[in-house]
C-alpha cells in the first residue's frame, strides 16, 4: 500500500537533515584528509631538506 505520508513535511525535513549531516561528514573527512596530506608533505619536505644538505656538503 502506497502511503501519502512519504512526502509529508516531517519526512522531507528528516531527509534534508540526513543529507546535511552526510554533507558535513563528507566535508570533515575531506578537511581531515587535506590536513593529513599537508602534514605528510611537510614531513617529507623537511626530511628531504635535511637529508640533501649533508649530501651536498659531502658528509
Amino acid at each position: 500500500m502506497v502511503s501519502t505520508k512519504s512526502l509529508s513535511p516531517d519526512r522531507l525535513f528528516s531527509v534534508w537533515l540526513f543529507s546535511v549531516w552526510l554533507f558535513s561528514v563528507w566535508l570533515f573527512s575531506v578537511w581531515l584528509f587535506s590536513v593529513w596530506l599537508f602534514s605528510v608533505f611537510s614531513l617529507f619536505y623537511s626530511m628531504s631538506k635535511y637529508a640533501v644538505i649533508p649530501a651536498q656538503a659531502g658528509i
